[in-house]
């Protein structure tokens, strides 16, 4: 962060080609040491012993949870380097959600989760629909993309005093650890896996002007109330 601070003190476009690098550093050879695993996986190189593909597909985990932290710190840095402004007009809430609700309708049904959704129609915020976009698919990826087979996703969209957007996990055996650790945390620094991943969540409300309530309800359930301004 005292780096970042130093390059804060640049022109915008000396930060973002610091950006640029930073990322063409970073994430090209790590991508390129996954892919090559996937071609060693694939025996285009010739076919792996029990023990060889037991070893590679451990790296490759691996080699995916370090490019999902980097791409994290990344995107991160746009905001803390500030590359970007926000661009604030009216947005429809309930368009930008069907759209990221359409996203993860197939993952759900691949892995047997029950994605429902509930929609106010006319609901309009004041916001960058670009980002807001980015902070819901985000959202969900961190409901869906680990969920068991058999929970269910329940996202509303309601307007009463405020408007309100209400993400719901209800589970059969427990929450995924990655989302009972975001509910459960107080702020993104309490989590050391998921550090950067939920610093860019809240970067992101910030960025497009809402406030999220987290809570957990039971050791199955949990929501996380996102309120608009």
């Amino acid at each position: 962060m005292r780096t970042l601070a130093f390059f804060r003190e640049f022109n915008p476009g000396q930060r973002k080609q610091f950006h640029k690098l930073l990322s063409h550093a970073l994430r090209g050879p790590l991508i390129g040491v996954n892919g090559y695993l996937d071609f060693l996986l694939k025996d285009y190189a010739g076919t792996l012993t029990k023990n060889q593909r037991k070893c590679i597909g451990r790296a490759r985990e691996a080699g995916l949870i370090l490019q999902k932290v980097i791409g994290d710190f990344i995107d991160l840095m746009v905001f803390e380097l500030e590359l970007v402004r926000p661009y604030r007009r009216k947005v429809s809430l309930s368009r930008v959600l069907t759209h990221s609700q359409a996203k993860f309708a197939g993952i759900a049904e691949s892995l047997d989760v029950h994605l429902g959704i509930s929609l106010q129609e006319g609901i309009e915020t004041r916001g960058d629909e670009r980002y807001l976009s980015v902070f819901l698919d985000k959202m969900l990826s961190l409901m869906v993309n680990d969920a068991r087979s058999g929970d269910e996703v329940h996202v509303a969209l309601s307007f009463r005093r405020n408007k309100n957007l209400r993400l719901c996990y209800q589970g059969r055996r427990g929450m995924p650890e990655r989302l009972a650790d975001y509910l459960s945390s107080r702020s993104a620094f309490d989590s050391k896996e998921n550090l950067f991943s939920f610093l860019l969540l809240e970067y992101l409300a910030e960025f497009i002007g809402c406030k999220i309530v987290k809570k957990v309800e039971s050791a199955n359930q949990g929501h996380v109330l996102i309120r608009f301004r």
